[in-house]
């Protein structure tokens, strides 16, 4: 889905389909903000759709961390999985650490497993690189938004609580999480 076809469907929503009462500009905006707030909710659950490899090649043991990077996922080098030091920790072979916007570690080269921030959407031409569950759910708190003209920040603590539970439960079902699932019998 593109964000000008989001944008077509938000419109019915807002019965704003002449586009008198919000711009694209607007609406894109808030579609950002939304994505923002479901990325940053599900990562903090685990959710493993969000998460890229890149190989990173060590120059005096750092690399700088890819620009869409929310937090580190695993780190491989050769056939090991490193395990994480504190910054102010000394780093072997096998370990790594991260301080500020960059990886430290002993091996030339690594296998950075990460959780990505997507995009910003700047125009109607662009895609939805959220998984298409979401949808939904992004369009409902873009509606929000906008009906109440706030800012993401804005938003009432309750109904925030119930977004995060929604999300908690489309992460738990999409299957892809480290959210404990309740046992059949």
């Amino acid at each position: 889905m593109t964000v000008g076809e989001l944008i077509q469907r938000l419109r019915i929503l807002l019965n704003d389909t002449q586009a008198i009462e919000f711009s694209d500009g607007e609406l894109i905006g808030h579609i950002n903000q939304a994505q923002d707030y479901i990325v940053q909710t599900a990562v903090n659950l685990g959710f493993q759709g969000f998460i890229k490899k890149t190989t990173l090649t060590l120059t005096d043991g750092s690399s700088p961390l890819p620009v869409d990077f929310i937090r580190e996922y695993s780190v491989v080098a050769g056939k090991y999985i490193l395990n994480a030091v504190p910054p102010d920790a000394e780093i072997s072979p096998k370990t790594y650490k991260i301080v500020g916007d960059k990886i430290f570690s002993r091996n030339d080269t690594l296998d950075l497993y990460y959780f990505f921030q997507p995009a910003y959407y700047t125009a109607t031409t662009d895609v939805i690189q959220l998984p298409a569950v979401f949808n939904n759910l992004l369009m409902e708190i873009v509606v929000y938004l906008a009906k109440n003209r706030i800012e993401l920040a804005g938003m009432d603590i309750q109904l925030a609580s119930l977004y995060e539970q929604k999300i908690a439960q489309i992460v738990s079902a999409y299957g892809n999480a480290f959210i404990e699932r309740p046992m059949p019998f």
